[in-house]
């Protein structure tokens, strides 16, 4: 077999790759345009998965293809347009992601850009699943399994040819066992599924074949897409590559192992290349790798930046997000974007997928000793949940945190249908924010970051309750006297609980000493919007003190704003230990005597907890 060059496959195909070694024993070409046999109408198999490659006068819609409107396209999968319709060379151009072609029934594109074009166009899907055998003059692709056993010594991997600048290679599905390392150049695409369901199952970690390329995992059926040993695309001089996984189909998205995506710098090490991007578009469930790292190459002259993170499981119905490990600390400061179809789980779920066995606590701006206080620009994380399912929640459990140092934490409802009402029954509200945990956004020597909820435009709210949330400015930084300002709480809900503390304070200025003013920071405000507003905590948005012997200037307090009705609901008070507790009394809707002298023994009913003597028992 030939290498850069189109291979056609006229059945499932098994390679041992200890015959494509070099001569130093090592794997190191790569599989170009892998595609499979043509087939004409009237010879189609029922069952089997086929790409359309000609029209004719075939009518595909009846063997099973899918048809698709102009306006409807998601990126990256492949189409053939039936009509152009009143869609323009314009528009048609702007959707394939090219400049100044002209597009006819018949021309055959991959969506570029999502949803993209207007007008009567028209398309079909290119992958079908034969219910017939057809008729008609019309041609398609047979897609075939690919397997490439073991016995590689180094690295195995597809790249696109010049007949198939698009694709690696399109398969029913592809497997790869060896204990070497996998790449791609372009999009590897599996339409099926093996034995197992998977329509692409390597065993190899995946590389990056090329600095700063993005590489394409794509499964357009029901199979699942599973990488057992990780990804790692660093490069020690160079900018890492992308990592692009795709799910259109019902199957599962699973990454065992880390996610390693580091830029390197340039041989003379003034230069830093940036990290690589991850993203995750599935209609399935998504469990967070155990860990991931993709930050900037460090430079005399300039640092790389860190790569993004986007998971993105919005268009299923029952597709969920959740974590496979109690600690994920993200290094440096990447930007998380995770949007669920329908659950966002802060925690840890069982083998079953229902139950959640622990919290997680997921930092942002991290280095490998601890919080980093010196990035220039700080990491932030945006969550929604919800997307395809009008009950699905945010649930975060009591022992889970957000800690950002300095990043801001957003948390929306995609649904746009109304919410379900408050069920006081329930201790997880349907299409609401449960978090049970802690948010901290403050950092050392930086303003705090924001934490909103349901904010952004168009979001139709559903109950929220928080924990604790701290974005209290943190200690002043070093040689300055100006406190720093705490970050602003913004929540909207139908109903809002806060069952901890909310703490915006600006933080006090370092000691200006005799010859500088001391300035305190500026508390953060604090915006809680809901028909019923619950606190069982204290709010506090006050300004820091400055500090100096010449001349303090405190900062000025945070905006409170509360919209609604507010029920104060505190079970919690200092009984005498400078401790906040639970009490175990509680003053009922009834009249209580209170005697006009005190309990024998006791001095006064205000000291040593006299006066709870006289709140009834619970």
């Amino acid at each position: 077999m030939s290498f850069g060059m189109r291979i056609r496959l006229g059945d499932n195909v098994s390679i041992d790759t200890t015959k494509l070694n070099n001569a130093n024993g090592n794997t190191t070409e790569f599989l170009q345009g892998v595609i499979g046999t043509g087939v004409s109408a009237g010879s189609f198999v029922t069952g089997k998965n086929y790409l359309i490659t000609n029209l004719g006068d075939t009518s595909f819609t009846a063997v099973g293809a899918t048809a698709v409107t102009a306006g409807n396209f998601r990126i990256g999968q492949e189409y053939i347009i039936t009509s152009v319709g009143t869609t323009s060379q314009a528009q048609w151009n702007a959707i394939a992601g090219t400049s100044g072609l002209t597009y006819a029934a018949g021309s055959i594109f991959t969506a570029k850009t999502s949803g993209a074009g207007s007008g009567t166009g028209a398309t079909l899907l290119t992958f079908f699943t034969a219910s017939g055998l057809g008729a008609g003059t019309g041609k398609a692709n047979q897609l075939y399994d690919l397997t490439v056993n073991t016995g590689i010594v180094g690295r195995v991997g597809f790249g696109s040819s010049a007949q198939a600048p698009d694709y690696s290679a399109q398969l029913n599905s592809l497997t790869v066992l060896n204990a070497g390392t996998f790449s791609v150049t372009s999009a590897l695409q599996g339409y099926g599924k093996n034995s197992r369901g998977l329509a692409l199952e390597i065993f190899p970690e995946l590389n990056a074949a090329t600095p700063g390329a993005a590489n394409v995992l794509q499964s357009n059926g029901d199979g699942g897409i599973i990488l057992r040993n990780g990804i790692n695309t660093s490069f020690l001089t160079a900018e890492a590559g992308d990592v692009i996984i795709r799910s259109f189909g019902t199957g599962t998205v699973r990454i065992d192992g880390s996610v390693v995506m580091n830029g390197g710098s340039n041989i003379p090490g003034t230069i830093g290349f940036d990290g690589g991007d991850l993203l995750i578009d599935s209609r399935s469930s998504f469990i967070m790798p155990g860990a991931i790292s993709s930050v900037g190459g460090i430079g005399t002259f300039v640092d790389g930046k860190a790569g993004n993170v986007t998971v993105d499981t919005s268009l299923g119905s029952t597709a969920d997000i959740s974590f496979s490990t109690a600690i994920l600390d993200v290094i440096q400061d990447s930007q998380y974007t995770l949007r669920a179809g329908r659950n966002f789980y802060l925690g840890v779920l069982d083998s079953g997928g229902s139950q959640v066995t622990g919290g997680v606590v997921l930092q942002l701006n991290r280095t490998s000793e601890g919080a980093d206080f010196a990035l220039a620009s700080r990491g932030s994380i945006t969550v929604g949940f919800g997307g395809s399912a009008e009950n699905g929640y945010f649930y975060a459990p009591s022992g889970s945190a957000i800690l950002t140092y300095g990043g801001n934490v957003t948390i929306d409802r995609l649904s746009r249908s109304t919410a379900p009402t408050y069920d006081p029954n329930d201790n997880i509200q349907a299409g609401g924010v449960n978090f049970l945990g802690q948010l901290f956004t403050t950092a050392n020597g930086l303003a705090s970051g924001s934490v909103k909820s349901n904010k952004s435009d168009g979001v139709i709210p559903g109950v929220v309750s928080l924990g604790g949330v701290f974005t209290r400015g943190g200690v002043a930084a070093e040689d300055t006297v100006v406190g720093l300002q705490g970050g602003l709480v913004d929540i909207k809900g139908s109903r809002v609980d806060i069952g901890g503390r909310i703490d915006t304070r600006g933080s006090d200025s370092l000691n200006g000493g005799a010859d500088q003013l001391g300035i305190g920071g500026a508390g953060g405000s604090i915006n809680i919007e809901g028909a019923t507003i619950v606190l069982s905590r204290d709010l506090i948005s006050t300004g820091g003190r400055g500090i100096s012997t010449l001349s303090g200037i405190g900062g000025g307090g945070g905006f409170i704003t509360m919209t609604g009705d507010v029920e104060l609901n505190s079970r919690v008070s200092d009984l005498g230990d400078n401790k906040d507790s639970e009490g175990d009394r509680e003053l009922k809707n009834t009249n209580t005597t209170i005697p006009s002298s005190p309990a024998v023994g006791d001095k006064s009913p205000a000291v040593d907890k006299g006066t709870a003597r006289y709140l009834p028992k619970r």
